[in-house]
């Protein structure tokens, strides 16, 4: 849908109001409503209560009709109804009056049907029988159940033509239909036109609406609402703070959800287990997971038995933030409340499980949905190859995604077969993971994104395979996947490993050209691939650069740099970055140290090495522990490099 015509649609609401209040008729049509009043069709006054004039037989067959047709409606039978309405009530020489057609209208509204629905209004008025507020109301419902707000606007619009004015019911019922069919808006719009018809919102409307902004994560306009419901003498139901609730837990806005789950306690409001379970997943969703936890604790205790919802969205709660233990426990709380775990509580435990490097428990669990028949599904396995993948058992991985989800039936996906390359890519089979991205995946009939492209780069890139990982790289574009800074940069390190640097420097440009903007980790590679190649002028340009650029050189990029100086027997180049470092807060490191003393050896510099070494000390025990310099040994060693410097 345009903007253009969802800014018509959605201009519809004030319009059909402004001319039901002024008794005109208004066609759904692009929120066009006519400007003159269209006169009511020629029909019958007469509500089709049937005739006085009737034989007694006939009167007892409308009855007996009647009451079929009120049955069928109570059931949700509309086909029988319609049926019984339509050809068995003429056959009898029955004309179809205004009870039955309203009963057969409610069969249609009670099964979502809204087709049929206004297919009999137009029966109606083609009998010359006038549909009434009732037979309006009824159909607008059926409307609203399937969320098809246009032709709910379009009814309460031909309203004034009948010479009928909207009630409460139908006003609320078209609310419904609005935010059933996504438009929040319009179901504003409405609930604040009401009183302009002199109909006075109810519980009943203030809930279709807040219910309209839950489904369009309003949490904003339903808190208000809410507000506005006490301020209007209007008492909040449970509907109505269960909704609310639900709309600040989409929103993200957990505090909020919690507030007005504390408000109902307050208040007396009666929260039941909807209530919590929607305070238990805002909390989940913003990774509250304490808060979750406490929230299912304190349920019984308000008399308010957990369900499995509640127990699902606390596990997942504990995934997000990997407390793979207490998904565990919650897990196991489902059969002791009398509970069946259901494939939501298999997904959120793997998945709690992958993230806490628990592959063989993931690998469990996976195993037992068939004995609990649950089905598992592609998220069940996509976690745990996942869960596979982090553990580098790439046999595994493999085995889960080409075997078992086939023998399951269950179809693989972007993320399965993602995750199995990454998981090949962890255990150095950078064959298997070219393997996976080039013929199963178009066997599978999956189309690899920027992550089944980046994991088989990365890992061509640790089997040292610089030229498969141009390759690749070159080729993502062809497949319509846009290279990102992820991908030139495992490319650029695969470059690195081989020393081929000026195919890195040239990944470095063409990520600017594509507009990717490279990071320090970019940068460290090619300064590293400069280091291997002994291209030191270059690595200190790539050092200014980053600089330029607002990057950050840390201890890798300047080791490298010194480096790329010790190689070639540059030790003034080198002494300058390290003495650099600490202005920058960095503190150079063991491999700083060696760099630079070997550059020093190299060009038999030996007092400033005696100086260097003089004026340095460990903190730590680990050749990545900082080292540090004693007070004056700066000045020392400039003075000295000064005396040293040629002329």
């Amino acid at each position: 849908m345009s903007s253009t015509l969802q800014r018509v649609h959605w201009a519809s609401a004030p319009a059909v109001l402004a001319c039901v209040s002024r008794g005109r008729y208004c066609s759904y049509g692009g929120g066009r409503c006519s400007t003159t009043a269209r006169a009511a069709p020629m029909v019958t006054a007469g509500r089709g209560e049937g005739t006085s004039l009737e034989p007694p037989r006939c009167r007892d067959e409308r009855h007996r009709c009647r009451a079929a047709i009120d049955k069928f409606a109570r059931g949700a039978h509309w086909q029988e109804a319609i049926s019984l309405l339509r050809c068995e009530m003429p056959s009898l020489r029955l004309s179809p009056d205004m009870i039955a057609y309203n009963s057969t209208l409610n069969a249609c509204k009670r099964a979502g049907q809204w087709q049929p629905a206004i297919a009999l209004l137009s029966d109606m008025l083609g009998m010359t029988l006038a549909p009434d507020a009732i037979s309006y109301s009824t159909a607008v419902s059926s409307c609203s159940r399937s969320g098809q707000w246009q032709h709910a606007l379009r009814l309460v619009g031909e309203m004034p033509t009948m010479t009928l004015a909207p009630n409460l019911i139908c006003l609320s019922a078209c609310i419904s239909a609005c935010g059933q069919g996504g438009q929040w808006q319009l179901a504003v719009d409405l609930l604040h036109g009401m009183p302009c018809l002199r109909v006075t919102p109810n519980q009943i409307s203030y809930n279709a609406t807040i219910s309209a902004l839950e489904k369009g994560s309003q949490w904003q306009p339903a808190l208000s609402l809410l507000s506005q419901m006490r301020e209007m003498s209007t008492i909040p139901d449970t509907i109505s703070y269960n909704a609310t609730i639900s709309a600040c837990a989409k929103g993200r806005q957990w505090q909020r959800s919690v507030d007005v789950l504390h408000t109902m306690t307050f208040l007396r409001a009666e929260p039941n287990e909807i209530s919590y379970n929607s305070a238990i997943t805002a909390c989940g969703r913003s990774a509250e997971w304490q808060l979750s936890v406490t929230l299912l604790e304190s349920m019984p205790r308000a008399r308010i038995a957990p369900d499995r919802i509640s127990y699902n969205a606390t596990i997942s709660a504990c995934e997000k933030r990997g407390r793979w233990q207490l998904a565990l426990h919650f897990f196991g709380a489902l059969p002791n409340s009398g509970l069946t775990p259901n494939e939501i509580s298999y997904n959120a435990v793997i998945s709690a499980c992958e993230k806490g490097g628990q592959w063989q428990l993931a690998l469990k669990f996976l195993s037992e949905m068939p004995r609990a028949r649950v089905m598992a599904s592609e998220i069940s396995f996509s976690a745990a190859i996942s869960a596979c993948e982090k553990a580098a058992r790439w046999q595994l991985a493999l085995s889960l995604l080409l075997e078992e989800m086939l023998e399951r039936g269950v179809a693989p996906n972007n993320f399965s077969c993602n995750a199995a390359i990454s998981a090949c890519e962890k255990g150095g089979q950078w064959q298997m993971a070219l393997c996976l991205l080039l013929t199963q995946m178009p066997v599978l009939r999956i189309t690899p994104n920027e992550i089944s492209f980046n994991a088989a780069i990365s890992a061509c890139e640790k089997g040292d395979q610089w030229e498969y990982a141009v390759c690749l790289l070159s080729e993502m574009p062809a497949l319509g996947v846009t290279p990102s800074e992820v991908s030139f940069s495992a490319t650029i390190s695969a470059c690195e490993m081989s020393g081929k640097w000026q195919l890195a420097l040239d990944f470095l440009g063409r990520m600017r050209a594509a507009r990717s903007t490279p990071s320090e980790i970019s940068y460290n590679a090619v300064v590293s691939t400069c280091e291997k190649s002994g291209q030191w002028q270059l690595a200190l340009g790539l050092l200014n650069t980053m600089h330029d650029l607002k990057l950050t050189p840390d201890e890798v990029s300047y080791n490298a740099a010194i480096g790329a100086c010790e190689r070639s027997s540059h030790w003034q180049a080198a002494l300058a970055l390290i003495l650099k470092m600490p202005q920058l807060s960095l503190q150079p490191n063991e491999i700083s140290v060696s760099l630079a003393s070997t550059a020093f050896q190299r060009c038999g510099q030996w007092p400033l090495l005696q100086s260097f070494l003089g004026g340095t000390r460990p903190i730590g025990d680990s050749p990545r522990d900082q080292w540090t310099w004693t007070p004056g040994s700066s000045l020392a060693l400039h003075c000295a490099t000064s005396a040293h410097r040629p002329t």
